[in-house]
């Protein structure tokens, strides 16, 4: 660009320089005679001034036709560039819409197979039957019909789960739609993100292709409001009419489940009255008895009683808190959270996705997977993405039934034997489990799962479900109200702690504690560059994906506890190694804009860990190295990552 000169215009002729009329470079000006009005009567010099004050003249048609050569080059050249990208951005865009065009002229779905109402209608008949058996129960002090009235109260309890599941179904095309209109939503975000940072290349190079950027925001801005408009129309509970009030109906039969269970609780001694509990904790059952209550047994000193409703008593003496674990499943505990008559919820599904989680309202507390198991003399090694997964056996545990729904592992067959049992039972058969009850020394085979052609194959290890690589790898979240109480946030301090971690461990979770993975090669010399070091000896990476939300570089809810432990686990394992994050994206947009938004992504990883004391590089490798399917949003949410790795010079 060409430099501006500038000559005085001052009327009074106070200044030297109106006086000589020299010329002087607009970054040099500084007034010469402290008129304080200089800068009001500065006045641009043309070219021709500029040509005669330095004496151009034999050179001065030479020297404009080269400036305006170059400027031109430079012009064509940053048009090129951004159009080409823009170009992308918009192809994007176009392939989107067509899609949602195609999704809005769908018919809107009706109701499930089978019918909603008359499958409601039976359900509310069972609770009601239940309800008047255990009356009578208490009224004759008969504990001993406890344990079946306590197996018809589980039984009901999943029959109400897969209801709400059949209602967010709606029928057998509409859960598809549903996910495709939230991916649609997500891809929209990224694009959004992607034009931003378009936006500031094109104005700080001030170029023409402002006008078309701007054009193609608003356009993505408008198909957004379409994708949500769609996504709320094919949501759960926002339909009018009958169907509104069926999901009316349905919400309150977990809350009389709760109640049967509750009343049962007179049947059996408990160590306090429920009424006189400081805190009350909810888990669906089997989370509660395997993680949440040995957690609870060990901060509290005493061990937990088992009520015969399902709940769990503590009376935590050392401590002053009596507490009551409720066995709620994930709907009705995310109800009796909202309406605040529980402190703490402890649940494998969240209420919506971890991004939409601020640590003020939850923390991560342990890991777990689904694992596939096969017999051992089985020949399948690895569960591709193009292998048909509708022959799957399903193990009765019902977090494996959740959690397996949850990934699209559709089971053909369920087992009342474990796991392990089914898989050794039949060499021919695929047998859904979960890393959390498979145990040590397991005799059946574990299958490795490839989402993508270009993802590496992963079986499922403390590592690869720590740094959640692993394709079906989940959360533990414990959530809490606003108003939190000192001795539940001290529980989640404690779970979250060295001693609770350890404790997660040894009930068969992958705890948070960080720890080392192998290197891929193909990493080796980026690791050698970025960190100065030529000659990589040694790296490893920390079992942690550092993982944002769409379109930001917003850290979500485990990576911003993962960014303290880091600096400790460093500071102790790897004092004299250097730290190097790599950032990555999915690959949402034109490849040429990935680079920048990795970069940006490391960058700022690596200058939080530098606030600790933690001498950090960066680097963004943006689309390639993908460890999901970028096929999927749960894919593309993984794939957009930092990664942490420790460098031996």
């Amino acid at each position: 660009m060409i430099p501006k000169y500038y000559k005085c215009g001052d009327p009074t002729g106070r200044c030297e320089r109106c006086l000589t009329g020299k010329l002087v470079n607009g970054k040099q000006w500084i007034c010469a005679s402290d008129n304080p009005s200089c800068l009001e009567f500065r006045e641009e010099a043309t070219l021709a001034e500029v040509i005669t004050e330095f004496n151009l003249g034999r050179y001065a048609v030479g020297l404009v036709a080269l400036v305006i050569f170059l400027m031109l080059l430079l012009s064509l050249g940053q048009c090129s560039r951004h159009g080409k990208a823009i170009d992308g951005v918009a192809a994007d865009v176009d392939r989107l819409d067509e899609r949602l065009s195609q999704l809005e002229a769908m018919p809107k779905p009706k109701g499930p197979p089978g019918g909603f109402a008359k499958t409601l209608e039976e359900a509310r008949r069972n609770i009601s039957a239940l309800k008047g058996d255990t009356d009578k129960a208490i009224a004759e002090k008969n504990a001993e019909q406890v344990p079946s009235l306590r197996q018809r109260l589980s039984a009901l309890q999943v029959s109400i789960q897969n209801l709400w599941q059949s209602r967010g179904g709606l029928n057998a095309g509409s859960a598809s739609l549903k996910a495709e209109a939230t991916q649609l939503l997500n891809s929209y975000r990224e694009l959004e993100g992607v034009v931003e940072s378009l936006q500031d290349q094109v104005d700080s190079s001030d170029s023409p292709e402002s006008e078309r950027v701007v054009q193609l925001s608003d356009g993505i801005r408008r198909s957004k409001g379409r994708a949500q408009k769609l996504l709320a129309s094919n949501t759960p509970g926002k339909s009018e009419g009958k169907g509104e009030l069926e999901t009316g109906e349905l919400e309150k039969l977990p809350v009389i489940l709760a109640q049967v269970g509750k009343s049962l609780d007179a049947l059996v001694p408990t160590p306090f009255p429920p009424s006189s509990a400081t805190m009350r904790i909810a888990a669906p059952s089997d989370l509660a008895e395997s993680l949440l209550v040995p957690l609870l047994n060990s901060w509290a000193g005493s061990d937990a009683v088992l009520s015969g409703g399902g709940d769990y008593y503590l009376d935590a003496q050392t401590r002053g808190e009596k507490i009551v674990v409720e066995s709620l499943d994930a709907e009705a505990g995310r109800q009796a959270l909202a309406d605040g008559t529980i402190d703490l919820l402890v649940s494998d599904i969240p209420g919506g996705g971890d991004a939409e989680l601020s640590r003020s309202r939850a923390e991560v507390i342990a890991l777990n997977a689904v694992t596939l198991l096969v017999h051992p003399d089985n020949p399948l090694k690895v569960l591709k993405s193009d292998l048909d997964n509708s022959g799957f056996v399903l193990g009765s545990d019902p977090a494996i039934q959740r959690n397996a729904k949850r990934f699209g592992l559709n089971a053909s067959d369920k087992t009342d034997r474990t796991p392990l049992d089914e898989a050794l039972h039949n060499r021919d058969r695929i047998v859904l489990s979960l890393y959390s009850l498979d145990g040590t020394g397991l005799k059946a085979k574990r299958l490795a799962v490839q989402p993508s052609p270009n993802v590496p194959e992963l079986k499922p290890s403390p590592f690869s479900i720590a740094t959640e690589d692993y394709a079906y790898s989940f959360r533990i979240i414990a959530a809490n109200p606003p108003d939190l109480k000192s001795a539940v946030t001290e529980f989640v301090q404690f779970m979250t702690s060295d001693d609770g971690q350890a404790i997660v461990e040894k009930q068969g979770y992958v705890d948070l504690r960080l720890r080392q993975g192998d290197v891929n090669p193909a990493i080796l010399a980026v690791l050698g560059e970025v960190s100065g070091v030529g000659n990589v000896h040694s790296a490893t990476r920390i079992s942690t994906n550092l993982r944002f939300a769409t379109g930001k570089a917003d850290l979500d809810l485990k990576a911003i506890a993962d960014m303290e432990r880091i600096p400790k686990y460093i500071a102790r394992e790897f004092p004299t190694h250097k730290v190097v994050i790599l950032g990555f994206t999915d690959n949402t947009g034109p490849r040429e804009l990935h680079g920048p938004l990795s970069q940006r992504r490391a960058d700022e990883i690596a200058a939080e860990l530098r606030k600790s004391k933690v001498d950090s590089n960066s680097k963004g490798l943006g689309m390639d190295f993908p460890v999901d399917s970028n096929d999927t949003e749960a894919g593309h949410a993984k794939n957009r990552r930092a990664e942490v790795w420790v460098v031996k010079p």
